[in-house]
């Protein structure tokens, strides 16, 4: 099965999607899609040419980096219907729901691509 997988510049979850991108590698081809900011800027989770070193050689081949290499990508059906989005709970700081210092906020992320996953 031929997998698009898509970081985006949610930087603080590449650690962890990439354990999942690594698995699906092992088993699907895996076809490696980055936000033009997931392959340009470095941050504290790593270096940027790191990050797209580490993915494209995973994949065993380059990563689609902007619109025009991934526009096609839909129209030809070069991909299953399968997709990782990053969607997830997740902490926002201290900063309550009303933008207050109160207690953690926990907020229900949906995925970019409107699947309700």
């Amino acid at each position: 099965m031929k997998i698009g997988f898509a970081f985006c510049g949610s930087f603080c979850n590449h650690p962890e999607l990439l354990k999942l991108y690594e698995d699906i590698a092992r088993e699907h081809e895996i076809v490696p899609i980055l936000s033009e900011n997931a392959a340009k800027y470095s941050t504290r989770f790593g270096t940027a040419e790191d990050f797209v070193t580490r993915v494209e050689a995973l994949a065993g081949r380059k990563a689609v980096r902007n619109i025009v290499e991934a526009e096609p990508l839909g129209p030809q059906g070069a991909l299953h219907g399968k997709h990782a989005c990053q969607a997830r709970p997740r902490h926002h700081g201290r900063r309550g729901d009303d933008g207050g210092e109160g207690a953690p906020a926990q907020r229900q992320a949906r995925c970019a691509c409107h699947c309700d996953e």
